[in-house]
């Protein structure tokens, strides 16, 4: 993803590369409606005017994630690129982020932290044994992300160092697809529409991986 002046930019763009070298040569107000995509690390907005790419503080960007297929409306700057690109920056205030943004002390869920570029960024699927809450930090003392009840499945993404939580990816029904179940290139934070934290890694049961 390409970064600039503490933004991060996703590009609707097939590939990164087709963005090399280009600049920004005009920025005017503007809004755009419509749903909001992502895929590969780029989110994007599909409009009756055209396709604008999501530029969102770094802070911020997780918290686009739950609005992932949602049609939404933004308004701020929009910047055209050399390349006739346009993208619209989020800033941090727009309330929408500031609700979602994640909570302090929350511990994100690493997908791909395996390093292993042919295995799934969450390797194993598991069963919890019982009710737990899902939390946002390894320790019975963060807060809660979701609660689940005996027999519910989580993808698993990695444990604590000191081995004592895993790191989950919920899904919301059996077989929903979180984004994990593919191969990612280099670790990252999860950014998914499924809701992610940690649980007792004494109350999963592995079942596949």
């Amino acid at each position: 993803m390409l970064r600039t002046t503490g933004f991060a930019i996703a590009l609707a763009l097939s590939s990164l590369g087709a963005h090399a070298g280009t600049k920004v040569v005009g920025t005017a107000p503007g809004s755009v409606s419509g749903v909001l995509s992502y895929a590969s690390g780029q989110y994007w907005v599909e409009s009756a005017s055209g396709t604008l790419c999501v530029m969102v503080d770094e802070a911020d960007e997780a918290a686009l994630a739950p609005m992932v297929g949602k049609k939404i409306a933004f308004t701020g700057p929009v910047q055209t690129w050399s390349d006739r690109s346009r993208c619209i920056v989020v800033g941090p205030d727009f309330p929408t982020l500031a609700a979602a943004r994640p909570a302090a002390g929350a511990v994100p869920v690493v997908i791909g932290a395996h390093r292993q570029p042919d295995i799934d960024a969450c390797p194993s699927l598991g069963v919890v044994t019982s009710a737990v809450a899902v939390r946002l930090a390894p320790g019975e003392g963060a807060g809660t992300a979701v609660r689940l009840a005996a027999g519910d499945a989580v993808y698993l993404c990695g444990a604590s160092p000191d081995g004592a939580w895993e790191s989950v990816v919920v899904p919301p029904t059996v077989g929903a697809d979180c984004g994990v179940s593919g191969a990612v290139a280099t670790p990252r934070p999860y950014r998914g529409s499924c809701k992610s934290g940690w649980v007792p890694a004494r109350l999963v049961d592995v079942v596949a991986g």
